[in-house]
């Protein structure tokens, strides 16, 4: 589906196509979260470049964010390639739509994208755009949180954020597992234990608060195997003085994921099985009984959160 909407855009005229993505986006307007403290600013963009290239839809075998949204990404990544003016117009008005203009930013503000260091999902001319000006922010968040992968983080980058959004700035980092052959070769993430580190430790040079992603529950797993590869993953990060955040995430199963998948095909059968509520607490206790200080570093993802507890099996 993904590459017949972009084949169908590809030779359409660009203020077409334009006028069509600004109607979307009025017709869309998805807000995030907003509790008063803690504001989710979802962006309208192509989407994750590792997700969508080449004209295709593909990325992360346990990741479905994006497929309720995949004919507005397929024609902002048409955009993006046509005229970058256009796309940082129609991302900045899906901001605007969602946030209002000229307000004081809350103690906490995200912006969600997915990759907010990658220059073609986030090129520096709408970076700077979004905070030209004050047109959005009278007054910018005090603390700022970025979602990147290991393999973007760049030091010029960093600095931008700090620069243009907040003095304070965390970088999330997508772990999800500390062993690497089940991230790469299982999860399809393309991410090595070297760039995670590597990654962890340039934020921190840079005076930037890291935050490391971790899955709780792995598709394919027994309950009790995702509780073990959970409390080995919170080991190996529990002694990087690189991390001041740990976010947990229960794994959503999602249709179109391969956890999706192995449910729809394992729902009479012992394996598979998706992690329950109960295995949860019980992984958290372990490791905050096993790795003393870590409550402290520890979060549950709010989002993650709110979809694990909406799913149905």
């Amino acid at each position: 589906l993904y590459k017949k909407i972009y084949n169908e855009n590809v030779n359409k005229n660009v203020h077409i196509l334009y006028s069509e993505i600004i109607a979307e986006i009025n017709r869309k307007a998805v807000k995030g979260i907003n509790d008063g403290i803690y504001v989710e600013n979802i962006l309208e963009t192509m989407g994750c470049t590792y997700c969508n290239k080449n004209g295709s839809f593909c990325g992360c075998s346990m990741c479905d964010w994006d497929s309720l949204y995949i004919s507005l990404m397929a024609q902002m990544n048409v955009l993006r390639s046509k005229d970058v003016k256009l796309y940082t117009k129609a991302v900045c008005y899906s901001f605007k739509i969602v946030r209002g203009e000229n307000v004081i930013g809350n103690a906490i503000e995200e912006i969600a994208i997915h990759n907010a260091f990658c220059s073609w999902q986030m090129p520096d001319e709408l970076l700077k755009e979004l905070f030209k000006d004050n047109v959005i922010y009278k007054r910018n968040p005090a603390v700022g949180i970025l979602q990147a992968r290991a393999d973007s983080i760049c030091v010029e980058r960093i600095r931008l954020w700090k620069k243009n959004f907040a003095k304070v700035i965390s970088i999330s980092i997508g772990v999800e597992t500390g062993n690497e052959w089940i991230r790469n070769h299982w999860l399809n993430k393309n991410i090595s234990n070297k760039q995670i580190i590597e990654a962890l430790h340039l934020i921190k040079s840079e005076g930037a608060n890291t935050n490391a992603n971790v899955l709780l529950g792995i598709p394919g797993y027994t309950e009790k195997q995702s509780i073990v590869e959970f409390e080995d993953t919170i080991g190996w990060l529990y002694n990087n003085n690189d991390i001041d955040l740990i976010t947990v995430s229960p794994l959503v199963t999602r249709r179109k994921t391969i956890q999706g998948m192995l449910h729809n095909g394992n729902k009479h059968k012992k394996n598979a099985e998706p992690i329950m509520l109960i295995s949860m607490f019980m992984a958290l206790y372990i490791v905050l009984c096993k790795y003393p200080g870590i409550e402290n570093k520890i979060v549950l993802s709010p989002p993650n959160c709110k979809s694990f507890f909406d799913q149905e099996y």
